[in-house]
């Protein structure tokens, strides 16, 4: 997944320069899908960083305001969900 964003993220710099908060040398340097969250989807989306970012745009918080029975589905390799 880090892999794709950070493609998409190089395509948009050489198309756009200047459109991102890093240039492409420190794009190459990211080895975390957090380090691109503080580095640039925080950022460009006025999130302090990626635990505001996190933070903030979770759903967790609003789990427990649901009423009716709800099932959750998501895929086995899903890399933001543990299976319960």
């Amino acid at each position: 997944m880090l892999n794709l964003l950070k493609a998409n993220a190089a395509r948009k710099l050489a198309a756009y320069p200047g459109t991102l908060p890093i240039n492409l040398a420190q794009l190459k340097s990211v080895r975390r899908i957090r380090e691109f969250d503080d580095l640039i989807t925080a950022r460009i989306h006025g999130y302090a960083d990626a635990i505001d970012y996190y933070r903030q745009c979770s759903a967790m918080p609003m789990l427990n305001r649901i009423a009716k029975p709800t099932l959750i589905i998501h895929a086995k390799d899903d890399p933001f969900m543990i299976i319960r």
